[in-house]
């Protein structure tokens, strides 16, 4: 048992180091992009199995020019999950190629990132998220999230905004 644990670990960190190393370089190529707006999302349900854990928010876009847009979004995540969260608050700054995309669903696609949060009561948390409907878009921790609950994890995740 220790064996298969070790090497659940050795796997998790092994996948999260290697789309670190993927997420640097796409983030390197939208760091000369413009922050367009921000994305909060608050947790409304989760199911976390210490491996795999599937969280939904609702989320809202305020972009720097226009009207507020509101998403649904379902977060997926695989790797050492040893918390439990009872609510959470996520705040993103959108980074795109340009200011000129003013879609009302701009934001809607899927993205992908590492995870990583500790709380005892109330904790902290960080996603970078890469992706979107052109691959273009970056999510990044604009601000810490607001976590209640205890543990820590640390997650390679799929983020899906409908």
């Amino acid at each position: 048992m220790k064996t298969l644990s070790a090497f659940a670990c050795m796997a998790t960190l092994c996948a999260s180091a290697a789309f670190a190393d993927d997420a640097a370089d796409k983030s390197d190529k939208t760091e000369k992009g413009a922050q367009i707006g921000v994305l909060t999302c608050t947790m409304t349900d989760v199911t976390n199995v210490i491996v795999y854990t599937d969280e939904k928010f609702d989320c809202s876009y305020e972009p720097k020019e226009g009207d507020v847009q509101t998403y649904k979004g379902v977060m997926k995540s695989v790797g050492l999950n040893l918390s439990v969260t009872k609510g959470a608050t996520m705040v993103w700054g959108v980074v795109a190629p340009s200011m000129d995309l003013d879609s009302a669903t701009i934001l809607k696609g899927k993205y992908v990132g590492g995870t990583g949060k500790v709380e005892i009561g109330g904790g902290v948390a960080a996603n970078v998220l890469i992706g979107g409907g052109s691959d273009s878009i970056t999510l990044q921790p604009f601000s810490v999230s607001g976590l209640t609950g205890f543990g820590a994890a640390l997650d390679v995740s799929y983020f899906e905004l409908m």
